[in-house]
């Protein structure tokens, strides 16, 4: 059976997570910083190495982790936008690489995510 549907449930659950944090984070920073076109796709490295996971690792997930982690994933993509919003609201000036240290962050928090959620009962 092909994999392609899984993921595309997947990354349906997992935008409505980002969408929640990601866009919660953007309306509050509309106006004090300038968004670059290349910062929304980074948000789904998050999503990007939860699937790699999931498919990389047999780690005895069940049909509850399917559904949980992509939504937790996705609530963690919005570590990207804080930390760059935050930044800039400290030091006043606007650097677009910040994204790429809250993109790691997120990558992180998403790998402990996998390994730390232990098999959820269905």
């Amino acid at each position: 059976m092909s994999k392609a549907p899984f993921i595309l449930i997947w990354m349906f659950i997992y935008s409505l997570g980002s969408l929640v944090s990601s866009g919660l984070v953007l309306l509050l920073a509309r106006g004090q910083v300038l968004w670059k076109s290349w910062e929304f796709p980074v948000a789904f490295v998050p999503f990007i190495v939860w699937t790699v996971l999931a498919f990389a690792v047999d780690a005895n997930k069940t049909l509850s982790n399917v559904v949980v982690e992509p939504f937790v994933c996705g609530l963690l993509s919005g570590i990207q936008f804080a930390v760059r919003w935050v930044v800039a609201k400290i030091t006043g000036h606007d650097f677009p690489q910040v994204a790429f240290a809250g993109a790691l962050v997120s990558a992180l928090l998403t790998v402990a995510v996998f390994y730390l959620v232990p098999a959820l009962p269905e």
